[in-house]
């Protein structure tokens, strides 16, 4: 049971790292948006996709619980 608690705190741990770099990624771009008016487009297509690969991460994270749990062995 130590293993799956384990790699639990893994997934925990990989959830919080992902979250956190992708609100960086956006504040990043904000400010750099917030300062060069002439790239302003391209740096906020960036937080955007930014927003889009955290929204994936999750989805695919809690997707893989629902199915280890639906389908235990």
């Amino acid at each position: 049971m130590d293993y799956i608690n384990d790699l639990m705190g893994l997934r925990t741990g990989l959830l919080i790292l992902i979250n956190a770099g992708v609100i960086l990624r956006v504040i990043v771009c904000f400010i750099q948006a917030s300062g060069s008016f002439d790239d302003r487009g391209a740096y906020l297509k960036r937080a955007k996709h930014a927003v889009v690969f955290a929204v994936i991460a999750n989805v695919i994270i809690t997707l893989k619980d629902l199915i280890t749990t639906y389908f235990p062995g």
